[in-house]
């Protein structure tokens, strides 16, 4: 018998997970983390059912096989305690049984979120855990402005990989990903905050901020000889800031860092807008050799002949296609004709979302030139990342 739990403090985001196989409370907790949830685990419905008093769940995910109880009967349980957390259910079990028990909660009057296929896709269990987190007590402007100028920011660095066709694999950049470490919500993933940043015209302080904290790691890195390249996120409302591009190299130079070393990561959609000003201020980044990445590509509505027309220098291919491959011959069609398109424009190709093995195989066989995703690693702290790095072993 196992339970563990991490504190909640007044964390409105509260997640207990019930599951007998270690290796996949291991996975749900390290993403619900990742997202701002305070996570409480056990192995066993004795121990769950003990600890949900005093935990007071948002969240309730249940493996429905366990060995000393099923699922349905958990159901059963929760429904008499007038449990008012969201439930979400989980098995290997063919999805008719899934469904069917998502019903069976249902007219218990419990509140079914969703349910989840194993082996776990990361991409489902994120959404389901960003779709429950959706009803959080809404944020003020204030309190952001706050955070920017208390510099309660932080970032995680995701690593990519280049792959190369004799199977070997090296770190070869992060992805920069904002976190507002809130002094009572906990750590807030962006979409609880930038929505509200470019609603309040905070979103170039928000922007500045971000950047500077990455230009500061990577000057302290360079400083110690690690020279990584950084991607940051950059959101629709800077591509109509005309001096971003002289902002930005200034405080390169101001730090003495090479701006060869950051990449700014510009949505597909958000590059489609008022595009004589995007085409200016994206090709003045260039001239100051800061790369251009275009996110999520296949998921807008672009067009080949503007994506020939913007300086980009890579493409990134949205992990919605990706982690389908293994399940999806249409995914793998999209992904090899994304792959194949980016080489043909002289671009480089990021597959994200990478969650297993075969997937990275399937990436770097149809000319993926780098990969990110939680197979690999999930978004770490600056710390954590060197020692990634370093302890890097290769797949």
């Amino acid at each position: 018998m196992e339970t563990k739990a991490r504190p909640a403090d007044n964390n409105p985001k509260r997640l207990f997970i019930v599951d007998d196989d270690s290796s996949v409370r291991e996975l749900v907790r390290d993403i619900a983390e990742e997202l701002g949830y305070a996570v409480a685990e056990a192995d066993n419905a004795e121990t769950f059912l003990a600890g949900c008093a005093s935990f007071r769940p948002s969240l309730v995910i249940i493996d429905l096989v366990m060995p000393d109880t099923d699922g349905v009967e958990l159901l059963r349980l929760l429904a008499k305690r007038s449990l008012t957390a969201k439930v979400c259910v989980m098995s290997g079990m063919d999805r008719k049984v899934l469904q069917t028990a998502m019903r069976l909660g249902a007219d218990r009057g419990l509140d079914m979120l969703g349910a989840i296929s194993k082996p776990v896709s990361v991409t489902t269990l994120e959404n389901l855990l960003e779709q429950a987190s959706d009803k959080a007590p809404t944020l003020e402007a204030e309190e952001l402005a706050q955070a920017i100028d208390q510099r309660q920011l932080t970032l995680h660095y995701q690593p990519k990989l280049r792959l190369s066709a004799d199977g070997q694999a090296m770190i070869d950049g992060a992805e920069a990903l904002v976190r507002w470490q809130h002094p009572q919500r906990g750590l807030l993933y962006p979409d609880a905050f930038i929505e509200l940043a470019e609603d309040s015209g905070l979103i170039t302080a928000l922007t500045d901020a971000v950047i500077a904290i990455a230009i500061d790691l990577v000057r302290q890195w360079q400083q110690q000889g690690l020279q990584l390249p950084v991607a940051i996120n950059i959101s629709p409302q800077n591509l109509s800031d005309l001096q971003m591009p002289d902002r930005l190299a200034a405080q390169m130079h101001q730090a003495d860092v090479d701006p060869q070393l950051f990449t700014l990561e510009i949505t597909e959609s958000a590059a489609m807008r008022d595009m004589d000003t995007i085409a200016d201020i994206l090709t003045r980044f260039r001239l100051k050799n800061i790369a251009l990445s275009m996110d999520d590509f296949g998921t807008g509505y672009s067009s080949l002949v503007q994506l020939y027309r913007l300086p980009f220098s890579e493409l990134k291919i949205d992990r919605s296609f990706v982690a389908e491959v293994e399940h999806s011959e249409e995914a793998r069609i999209i992904v090899r004709s994304l792959a194949d398109l980016a080489r043909n424009l002289g671009l480089s190709s990021c597959a994200e979302g990478v969650e297993t093995t075969a997937i990275l195989d399937y990436c770097r066989k149809v000319g993926c030139d780098t990969v990110q995703g939680y197979g690999i690693c999930k978004p770490l702290p600056a710390e954590e990342l060197v020692r990634f790095i370093q302890g890097w072993q290769g797949l």
